[in-house]
């Protein structure tokens, strides 16, 4: 059996008091100066099951529309931004060697009781956005939902207020045109266009971490 062992993981306190660790896995363009080069990314630590560890990003490090077309067809599975996430930020955010410790799980893609979106075929990723049950299980309390820009999403357009930022899910909205997504206080909407282009990109990811020598 192929053991993995992360090399860069950094065990720090988060901020939160509900949310005990953060690490730091791979890097990404955060500062908006790409002529230092990429910065670590910090990761909160949502869940640990047995070897893996259930990850989201700490801040908002990209600024990318749901889907690029306003229309009524559109779930996650087909969506602009899911596409993104499995290729050119897997691609450009971690190593080769840091690619094989990430799980391609399979995850739900649930409509919201109610309304008239649907929400598609489950989805089999490597990196992805959580969705709004998700949201309600890891972050019960609104304030832990904040969350801040890079400098790097901000010059890509984030829209900023009081230093945080909006953020998506993959859970539709009430219409099909709709995506849901975390307000920059905190809070649940479900109205935005899915062509939006100032909310943030949290990406989640699941590694697997076996520790060295084991």
């Amino acid at each position: 059996m192929r053991r993995f062992f992360l090399f860069t993981v950094i065990l720090l306190m988060a901020a939160s008091s509900c949310l005990a660790q953060s690490i730091s896995f791979g890097r990404y363009e955060q500062d908006g100066n790409p002529d230092n080069g990429m910065e670590p990314l910090t990761w909160v630590v949502l869940e640990q099951d047995g070897d893996s560890l259930f990850l989201l990003c700490e801040y908002a490090v990209d600024c990318i529309q749901y889907n690029k077309k306003y229309n009524n067809s559109t779930t996650y599975e087909n969506a602009t931004v899911r596409a993104w996430l499995n290729e050119d930020f897997l691609s450009a955010a971690f190593t080769e060697e840091e690619r094989t410790q990430i799980i391609k799980g399979m995850h739900e893609n649930k409509a919201k009781k109610g309304y008239r979106s649907k929400g598609g075929q489950d989805t089999e990723d490597y990196v992805f956005l959580l969705s709004a049950q998700e949201l309600e299980a890891y972050f019960p309390d609104k304030k832990d939902r904040t969350c801040q820009p890079t400098g790097y999403a901000v010059a890509k357009g984030v829209r900023v207020k009081r230093g945080n930022c909006p953020w998506w899910l993959r859970t539709p909205g009430r219409e099909q045109h709709h995506a849901s997504c975390v307000t920059i206080d905190g809070g649940y909407y479900d109205y935005f266009d899915i062509s939006c282009p100032t909310n943030g990109i949290r990406p989640a990811i699941q590694i697997r971490v076996t520790e060295p020598g084991k």
